[in-house]
């Protein structure tokens, strides 16, 4: 048993601080050695009380639900997001997603500043909680269960690795493509691919 050569008193002691050298090396050897797995097991369980009442605390001030998920992929509806809105704004506005099966690819045109990003990264969000088994910002979701989720959203170049952004983007899609052909079905979300930045310089006019 855990308690079994625990002592109350002493414990209250170590809680209060005023600890003498002798509790703590005794104490320290205990947790340490013969109650160390015990007390291993005890802390995930208070982590996943943590978590879960984390959870309920999300739950409690409304406008989440929790997704239903479909096991198999021959379903007609791979992804369908009612009322779904970011965690991060404050006045967000509501969106919904739907792809179908037979049409898996998903277009996602507009204006600049128009919150294409936004959306898209609110899709991922969603997405991944569902796979984590918690409930996500939105009405309803129902989505089928995917082999994993690869992103490609403000790629950056890596000048020590000598990547330009174009070279760094075709990377990360050979990468891309490599996993659906290794693990299956993923959601991969591209934003703004194969686009390169163009660079206004300022010209002025020489005086002869």
């Amino acid at each position: 048993m855990f308690w079994n050569d625990l002592d109350e008193q002493e414990l209250r002691q170590l809680i209060k601080r005023k600890n003498p050298l002798r509790l703590v090396l005794k104490y320290d050897q205990l947790f340490r050695s013969p109650k160390k797995s015990v007390l291993q097991e005890l802390f995930k369980m208070l982590y996943m009380l943590d978590a879960l009442y984390a959870v309920a605390k999300m739950w409690n001030k409304g406008n989440l639900c929790f997704p239903h998920m479909h096991g198999e992929h021959g379903e007609s509806t791979l992804l369908s997001i009612k009322g779904m809105y970011n965690l991060a704004l404050e006045k967000p506005v509501k969106n919904d997603v739907h792809i179908d099966a037979v049409q898996n690819i998903w277009f996602l045109t507009g204006a600049n500043m128009t919150g294409k990003s936004t959306l898209l990264k609110s899709t991922a969000c969603c997405v991944h909680l569902a796979h984590t088994g918690f409930p996500v910002p939105a009405s309803s979701m129902e989505t089928v269960l995917f082999k994993g989720m690869m992103t490609s959203i403000n790629l950056a170049d890596s000048l020590s690795a000598g990547y330009s952004h174009f070279f760094a983007e075709v990377h990360r899609l050979k990468i891309m493509a490599e996993h659906i052909a290794a693990h299956g079905p993923m959601v991969i979300m591209l934003d703004e691919i194969l686009k390169e930045p163009i660079i206004k310089m300022p010209m002025r006019r020489l005086r002869s």
